[in-house]
């Protein structure tokens, strides 16, 4: 028998938008068909009726090109994995070309730990106000209790844009897009654990004595509280995140400053030496600025009085070469252990739980030098470039100090 020519086994329609082919193996046509999007759409007609097979993909296109002119999704069930998949991918690609946001590495945390899990094998039709609400029993029980507001508020932002990609990829109708809300869910946001003047005092008394300065049962004990004391009064004099940001700053990264005679007359009399000329200290901050900053670093100014604890760092550690760490072990390794140090020491001043109940941390000391701050009148603005944050953070969080300052007025 002679063999099958290429005419019995490929047909052509529609302009060559719609194929059918035998292919080796099987008795079954299948199609291939010219998506409006410009890719081939393939697959079987599940007929071996030649026939039927061409109605089947006529019917097909003729199917894809109905919905395209009237704005309709051309796949029904698309998986809901696939679109969050892909959006993890575009803000992996903006952190490749550094052009992403801290706020993205949360996104992609929610998508790939809770999201996916859960809404994974959904089309995207089926996550709707019900699945949502089931959603947020999900998230109460992977997280053994009731989540933030906020949280609540970034798991519905990364879900709105999971959903407008799917709509950008016509996989769906804006209409399908199932209403999220933080109405009525979330703990009640309670004020950030800080300092107040008397408890900063306290604390600062307690680090300068002899007695907790000398008390560890070893050198390396003495000498780590040393450090620990430093780097609690340089946090106290900057506003600069503990951790990643404080630990990796080296002495190369500590320049002074010379002020200008425009501000040389802002400082407080006691503070002007006509001898010499007067300069702050001012840090290269990396870690989490790259947001604000286009040079991926910013400049933090820290109060006057921080040189003479830097000679003193010096004098501690015995290092102070350019790539020497700041804050240090005895072998010029960061500081790791500083947390559980300072709860020690809360703990030792009856300082660790603030008048709400919240555990005081390291983190606590940032938001002291902010809440100073404001109350000081420093702009928004000026205090979060300083922080490596934004204004809308800085008004979120501290904005009830602003309003209590003005108390008396506002009262009159």
């Amino acid at each position: 028998m002679p063999k099958n020519q290429p005419t019995d086994t490929t047909h052509h329609m529609r302009d060559g938008s719609v194929v059918l082919a035998m292919r080796p193996n099987t008795t079954k046509w299948q199609m291939r068909i010219k998506r409006p999007t410009g890719d081939w759409e393939i697959k079987s007609t599940k007929t071996t009726e030649l026939k039927l097979a061409k109605e089947i993909a006529e019917e097909r296109y003729d199917e894809l090109r109905f919905r395209q002119k009237n704005d309709m999704p051309l796949d029904d069930a698309r998986k809901f994995h696939t679109v969050a998949e892909e959006y993890v991918q575009q803000l992996e690609l903006l952190k490749g070309i550094g052009a992403d946001k801290r706020i993205h590495a949360t996104y992609i945390r929610h998508v790939k730990k809770y999201m996916i899990p859960f809404f994974g094998n959904m089309d995207l039709a089926e996550v709707d106000e019900n699945a949502l609400a089931n959603y947020d029993n999900f998230l109460r029980s992977e997280m053994g209790k009731e989540p933030a507001k906020s949280s609540y508020n970034s798991h519905n932002v990364a879900l709105r844009a999971i959903f407008n990609l799917a709509i950008q990829k016509k996989w769906m109708l804006r209409s399908q897009i199932p209403k999220t809300s933080v109405k009525g869910k979330g703990k009640k946001t309670i004020r950030r654990p800080h300092f107040e003047d008397a408890e900063w005092n306290k604390l600062t008394s307690v680090m300068f004595g002899k007695v907790w300065r000398t008390g560890g049962k070893t050198y390396m004990s003495n000498y780590k509280r040393e450090v620990l004391r430093l780097y609690v009064l340089i946090l106290g004099s900057t506003g600069m995140r503990c951790g990643e940001e404080t630990l990796n700053l080296k002495w190369k990264h500590v320049k002074s400053h010379k002020l200008d005679k425009r501000l040389m007359d802002k400082l407080p009399p006691q503070l002007l030496d006509e001898d010499e000329p007067k300069s702050v200290i001012m840090f290269r901050v990396e870690g989490k600025t790259s947001e604000h900053e286009a040079q991926g670093y910013r400049n933090c100014i820290a109060r006057v009085n921080v040189d003479g604890w830097l000679d003193q760092l010096k004098e501690i550690t015995k290092r102070s070469e350019p790539d020497d760490y700041l804050f240090c072990t005895g072998d010029g390794v960061p500081l790791k252990d500083g947390p559980h140090m300072f709860t020690k020491l809360l703990s030792y001043c009856d300082l660790l739980e603030d008048e709400n109940g919240q555990n005081r941390s390291l983190y606590s000391i940032r938001h002291m030098y902010a809440t100073k701050k404001i109350r000081l009148g420093i702009p928004y603005e000026v205090l979060a470039q300083q922080m490596g944050t934004s204004v809308e953070m800085i008004e979120r969080h501290y904005s009830h100090n602003k309003i209590e300052e003005w108390a008396v007025e506002l009262a009159g």
